[in-house]
């Protein structure tokens, strides 16, 4: 298994290389200051699909997820795209943003706060509460590195299509 330590080196090369290939791609895109003052960026969702799907690719424990529910608000809100790193449980840090199943088997997407003998306490970023559930290696999916945030929700077939192949990370409220 491989430890936090080889995990922060080899993920800080990976996020420097992908933040290089991030840089060049936004800076062919023009961004329009109300975009910033949004948090939104001026390309539709399936846009937005698209280039998530190619940044998880260059990476095999990386994918995408789709954001449902606004706990996690400022951080991402509903319909945002989610790069999820599928990390060793030993990676997690105090502020990171775990992604994890819940009872019901849906995964949930919040922040960790504080780790216990039982797991990590995580609550979303709006939640008055800490989630009911800790998060554990059996139940640990992987850390949210990144996030897409277009300037609509699905709203042409072409994109709905595309968003249903997306597992689902919801920010639920407690």
């Amino acid at each position: 298994m491989e430890n936090a330590g080889t995990y922060a080196g080899s993920t800080l090369f990976k996020l420097l290389s992908f933040s290089l290939k991030l840089s060049l791609v936004t800076a062919l895109v023009h961004v329009a200051p109300s975009a910033h003052a949004r948090g939104h960026s001026p390309i539709s969702f399936g846009q937005a699909v698209v280039d998530a799907q190619k940044v998880a690719a260059m990476e095999e424990n990386w994918v995408v997820m789709r954001a449902k529910g606004n706990s996690m608000a400022p951080h991402f809100t509903e319909h945002a795209l989610l790069l999820v790193d599928k990390a060793p449980y030993s990676a997690l840090k105090k502020g990171m943003i775990a992604v994890y199943k819940g009872e019901e088997g849906e995964m949930i997407s919040h922040l960790v706060t504080e780790q216990t003998p039982q797991g990590w306490k995580a609550q979303g970023a709006n939640n008055f509460r800490e989630d009911p559930n800790k998060v554990t290696a059996d139940n640990f999916v992987g850390i949210v590195f990144g996030v897409f945030d277009a300037h609509s929700q699905p709203l042409l077939l072409t994109e709905i299509e595309q968003v249903k192949s997306l597992p689902i990370a919801y920010g639920k409220a407690y």
